[in-house]
């Protein structure tokens, strides 16, 4: 019986199975750019006529083939799409069984041409970055330092002080190497130095070979601003104030970058007025007595500062330079005070004036070749400087000093005038050549070589007049 039922059903499955297999059918076909007629990796959907909603899909292959199987007998629309290619429809699609297989063997899309308005993105510099073994403060960034000098913005630079006689410490040391552009300092005085001019300070704690900074606590390094911009570019500074009397200060900038060539140059100006008094009093216990001071006295001066060069770039990250500076200036600082010493009792006994003049004048002129070469993006990297400067300082002093006894009598056979004037001048050529190449990421071989000409000429002259009253 079972057997009789297996025979009877088996034909009847049989033609069932035959029934649904006629009822589905296949679409198959390659996606080809229309211009190289390399293969694309589209997207390919099948939709029911005057439908929105997918019936059967395909990735292509990255020869651009594709198959879809299974499909039900009917009308279709369809779509193959890609990302920078405009869409392929194709309607009317039909599988019957007349027709149960398709293949499409020229579905070839074209680029889609996007076009949209420039979009600019700009972005500030932070103030503080760090940057291997550098710590980099952008004063460019900062509204705090226009006008003023270099000193100005290293007063603003964390761990670097300037006392009241300009003199610069880095984390409490003043045993520090300051650099413009990486060479040693150009400057008889970092008051020549206008603040508008710098972009950036960086502090090197840690510095290597080739700054010969061995003993030192670290170095400063001062660098100016450049334009990368094409075309002519041009900034006109102007800033003043007043306390008692006027001071002021001006700046131009100018740059002209054409194609591989750079031209620019600058020049700066600025004065400066002040007054200014003081008072001190000391107590004394043994012997008790009391020693009284005070003055008045003014400082002024100027300055002026003018650079220029040109650039001339090979190709990306290999440049030939040169730029020439000169600068000038003159300050006066002039006061006179009285000291008094008294007793115990807090009678005078004794007295003396004194009347000071300082003034100083600095001149230098530099010149400056330079070849900079980045060998590649590894950090190879292969620099060569020859510079010339000329350096001219001069100080004068002049101290009046009288003394006088409690009757107010002048003390006899003590210095009524002293004149003190030094005069430095100094002339440098310098050569150098570095060459870095790294090994790690944590690791690198520098070498270079320096050579170093140099003459100084100083001298120091000294006379006083005495007093016979």
């Amino acid at each position: 019986m079972n057997l009789f039922l297996r025979l009877l059903f088996c034909p009847l499955i049989f033609s069932f199975t035959i029934l649904y297999a006629q009822e589905t059918g296949k679409i198959s076909g390659k996606v080809t750019d229309a211009k190289d007629n390399s293969g694309v990796e589209a997207d390919v959907k099948l939709f029911a006529a005057g439908d929105s909603l997918v019936k059967a899909g395909a990735k292509c292959n990255p020869d651009g083939s594709f198959s879809i199987t299974a499909i039900p007998f009917g009308n279709y629309r369809l779509e193959v799409s890609f990302i920078g290619y405009s869409l392929l429809r194709v309607d009317k699609v039909s599988l019957s069984a007349s027709s149960s297989s398709i293949s499409f063997d020229t579905l070839k899309l074209k680029k889609q041409d996007i076009s949209t308005e420039e979009i600019t993105v700009e972005d500030n510099k932070s103030i503080i970055e760090f940057n291997g073994d550098k710590k980099v403060f952008n004063v460019d960034q900062s509204i705090l330092t226009k006008g003023g000098t270099a000193l100005d913005v290293l007063k603003k630079v964390p761990m670097v002080d300037v006392d009241i006689n300009d003199n610069v410490s880095l984390r409490g040391s003043q045993n520090v190497k300051i650099l413009i552009d990486d060479k040693p300092s150009r400057f008889a005085s970092l008051k020549q130095v206008p603040a508008d001019a710098i972009e950036k300070v960086e502090l090197i704690t840690n510095p290597p070979a080739k700054y010969e900074a061995e003993g030192v606590t670290g170095i400063i390094n001062i660098v100016m601003k450049k334009s990368n911009k094409l075309g002519f570019t041009g900034n006109l500074s102007l800033g003043g104030n007043y306390t008692n009397t006027l001071s002021g200060w001006g700046g131009l900038d100018i740059n002209l970058k054409k194609k591989q060539t750079t031209f620019f140059g600058g020049f700066y100006t600025g004065n400066w007025n002040n007054v200014f008094s003081y008072t001190n009093n000391t107590q004394y216990f043994s012997p008790v007595s009391t020693f009284e001071s005070g003055g008045s006295g003014k400082n002024h001066g100027y300055w002026i500062w003018g650079q220029g060069g040109m650039e001339y770039e090979f190709s990306p990250g290999k440049t030939l330079g040169f730029e020439a500076s000169i600068g000038t200036g003159q300050w006066f600082n002039s006061d006179t005070s009285l000291s008094q010493s008294l007793n115990n009792l807090g009678s005078l006994s004794s007295f003396y004036t004194q009347d000071n003049n300082r003034n100083g004048l600095w001149q230098n002129i530099t010149a400056d070749l330079y070849y900079n070469s980045k060998l590649d993006d590894k950090g190879r990297e292969l620099n060569a400087d020859l510079s010339i400067s000329r350096n001219r300082n001069e100080f004068k002093l002049g101290l009046v000093k009288k003394d006088y006894d409690s009757l107010s009598v002048p003390v006899n056979n003590t210095p009524l005038d002293q004149r003190d004037t030094t005069l430095n001048k100094s002339y440098n050529i310098n050569a150098q050549a570095d060459y870095t190449h790294p090994l790690s990421t944590i690791s690198k071989i520098e070498t270079g070589y320096k050579g170093t000409f140099r003459i100084n000429d100083n001298n120091f002259d000294r006379y006083s007049v005495l007093c016979y009253e």
